[in-house]
């Protein structure tokens, strides 16, 4: 007989364990029924059992249901290696930074069951792991889980919402109806990705600033043409907007260091200059986070291109120039 490789679901796997360790004699019909699985795929589950756990399965014909010929088996405890134990430490480490955010509750609960799963002694202890990692990655806005569950419903299903959705930039909330296409977290922040039928366009919503949301019974097809990944990676940053176009920005041999060890964006090219100096070109829409990442940087760089994030800068800096004036 050809040995099973491919694990079971844990979930269908424990209840197996469960119900033979408790001497309820399981059957197939019962595995059948219970997960909505096929026969083969039910006996399935006992080979690999049988065969990769080493769990030590009969038929009982007068009982007609399996059971543990030893009393004493039980699957063994999850075992993890020195690397996936780091990545669990790290995984919940960075949860703790997202207090608030959806779904957090329901993750560290999967943590204490993975820790509890784990055997009493492991080659690694994660505790001592504290004095040596941290992290810091910035706040983030809470979000409630109520409204993430019904737009994760709402962008699987297809179904449009209606929402009202407060403006940052204008100070004032609006009733619109929008078809989910998906959910982004970018920089501790969760955003929607919708069509707007206000707007007639593709728009990003911030799920903390969604005042009131109704789901509908309308169904939506996605915009022709669009493409998510296209979408997402035009940006420079969260913001989007206008045509993407190439940018071309000098930095000077001192700033050149840190800009050269970083990607910025998908497109970019960097062209390395005399005495140090760097020119990095990308292919984004000019937005205000490319224009404040431009800023960020002071003297120690100057837009080549285009005319129109050249003018914007100039703006900016004869602005910060009055108003330090003024002072």
């Amino acid at each position: 007989m050809t040995r099973p490789s491919t694990r079971p679901p844990i979930a269908r796997l424990h209840w197996w364990d469960a119900a033979l360790r408790e001497n309820r004699y399981p059957t197939i019909a019962e595995c059948m029924e219970r997960f909505e699985i096929s026969t083969r795929t039910a006996y399935r589950d006992l080979d690999y059992l049988r065969y990769q756990m080493n769990a030590p399965l009969a038929y009982d014909r007068q009982r007609r249901g399996y059971c543990y010929t030893d009393p004493g088996f039980s699957l063994p405890a999850v075992r993890l290696s020195d690397g996936e134990i780091i990545a669990l430490f790290l995984a919940e480490k960075i949860l703790k930074q997202y207090r608030g955010t959806p779904y957090a509750d329901y993750l560290r609960e999967a943590f204490d069951k993975i820790r509890a799963a784990l055997p009493d002694e492991v080659s690694l202890d994660p505790s001592g792991l504290s004095e040596a990692l941290s992290f810091d990655l910035g706040p983030a806005r809470p979000v409630e889980v109520d409204v993430f569950q019904t737009l994760l419903r709402a962008v699987r299903e297809r179904r449009s919402i209606d929402i009202v959705y407060f403006s940052q930039a204008r100070g004032v909330e609006t009733e619109r109806r929008v078809d989910p296409l998906h959910l982004h977290a970018f920089s501790g922040d969760w955003y929607l990705i919708a069509f707007c039928h206000l707007r007639g366009e593709v728009r990003d919503f911030a799920l903390s600033r969604i005042r009131r949301l109704e789901g509908t019974d309308e169904r939506f097809s996605p915009p022709a043409g669009f493409d998510r990944d296209a979408y997402l990676g035009q940006a420079f940053g969260l913001l989007k907007g206008g045509t993407p176009q190439e940018v071309a920005v000098w930095f000077d041999a001192y700033q050149a260091r840190w800009v050269r060890e970083r990607q910025w964006h998908p497109t970019q090219v960097l062209e390395e200059q005399p005495g140090g100096a760097l020119i990095l070109r990308m292919t984004v829409p000019v937005t205000d986070d490319v224009l404040r990442w431009v800023l960020s940087y002071g003297s120690h760089c100057r837009v080549l291109a285009p005319a129109e994030l050249q003018a914007k800068v100039r703006d900016e800096v004869e602005k910060m120039r009055a108003g330090l004036m003024g002072s």
